[in-house]
This record gives C-alpha cells, sequence and structure tokens, in this order.
C-alpha cells in the first residue's frame, strides 16, 4: 500500500505505474492522477501551440528535452531556443527572474546596437545576450555577452578587484617586452 500525494488515497502498488528508478519501483502519484495532470497538461492554454513547436523538432531532440540533456553542444542548444516553445521559456525567465517583458529586451538591445555593453561586440548568433542586473536592487543594468557578464559576476561587482586586474595587465603589458621573461610552461 502506498498513498498518492495528489488526491491522498492509500491505493495498491498496482495502481501505480511502474517505474525501476523510484525506490519502491513505482511512481510516486497513482494513475487516476497521472491521467488528470496529463489531460490537464494537454488542455491548458497555449498547449496546442507548444505542442507543436515540439512536433517539429527533430526525435532526437524532443527525447533531449524530455530528459533535459543535449549530447550536440550549440546546435541543439539553437534549435530548442529557437522554436517556439523556448522563446516561451525564455519569456517566462526574463519576467520571473528580472521583471522585464521580451518587448523590453528587444529594445535595450536596438538601444545597445545589437552589441555588448561592454566590450561593444555584435552579437553573433547562438545565444542571446546575457541580462545583467544588480544583485543587491535587482534592477537591470544592461545587455552584456557570456564572457562580460562572466567579468562582472566573478569580480562580485567590486570595482576594486576590476582595477586590481586592470592595473595587473597593464604591468604586464609594460614588462612584455623586456628580455628574458619567458611564460613557464
Amino acid at each position: 500500500m502506498k498513498k498518492c500525494p495528489r488526491c491522498g488515497i492509500e491505493k495498491n502498488l498496482p495502481d501505480y505505474q511502474k517505474r525501476s528508478d523510484r525506490p519502491i519501483g513505482v511512481q510516486s502519484r497513482c494513475k487516476a492522477c497521472m491521467a488528470i495532470i496529463d489531460y490537464e497538461r494537454k488542455h491548458r492554454p497555449g498547449a496546442r501551440e507548444r505542442q507543436s513547436a515540439i512536433d517539429k523538432l527533430p526525435h532526437n531532440m524532443m527525447r533531449r528535452l524530455a530528459y533535459g540533456r543535449s549530447d550536440q553542444g550549440k546546435a541543439s542548444w539553437l534549435i530548442y531556443h529557437e522554436s517556439a516553445l523556448g522563446r516561451a521559456t525564455k519569456r517566462r525567465h526574463y519576467l520571473k527572474k528580472y521583471g522585464i517583458t521580451d518587448v523590453q529586451y528587444e529594445m535595450m538591445y536596438r538601444r545597445q546596437g545589437g552589441c555588448c555593453d561592454i566590450c561593444k561586440q555584435p552579437y553573433l548568433g547562438g545565444k542571446r545576450l546575457c541580462v545583467d542586473h544588480n544583485h543587491e536592487t535587482g534592477r537591470v543594468r544592461g545587455l552584456l555577452c557570456s564572457s562580460c557578464n562572466l567579468i562582472v559576476g566573478h569580480s562580485k561587482e567590486d570595482f576594486r578587484i576590476l582595477e586590481s586586474a586592470k592595473d595587473y595587465l597593464d604591468k604586464w603589458k609594460r614588462i612584455s617586452g623586456m628580455e628574458g621573461l619567458k611564460a613557464v610552461a
């Protein structure tokens, strides 16, 4: 006997779908509750559009989406994120995490000329520019390429660390012209 967490009814194990990766070999919810969840998922607003976007993806891409893994790197990432499902997911992420809509993202992108706000390199496709925000206030500052976003993040948004890194690079730029200094391999 096992109690279904959704309906709260204690049922026999044959009333649950088999699942070998679970401790007792069955799903956590009973078959009846899973049928209801499946029905609700298929009939909620926008489900038909999401399903048609998924149907257009290659079979192996659907499998990777189902298991949350990608074995083909950027190509599969791009296929997913350029799909209607990927764009909808990204829109929800921007709204939930940063409080901006897709339209606001596009306005920032156009205002910056499609370039990273720090290095001024143009966006060349693939991953979108990252939304940079102040971690204390949550206020969005601009769009950055992933490299510049990592620099800002790893410096913990501390100007002293960034100035120290600049001084370090300036020092080694001056020294690099001197004879006798070689990189240790």
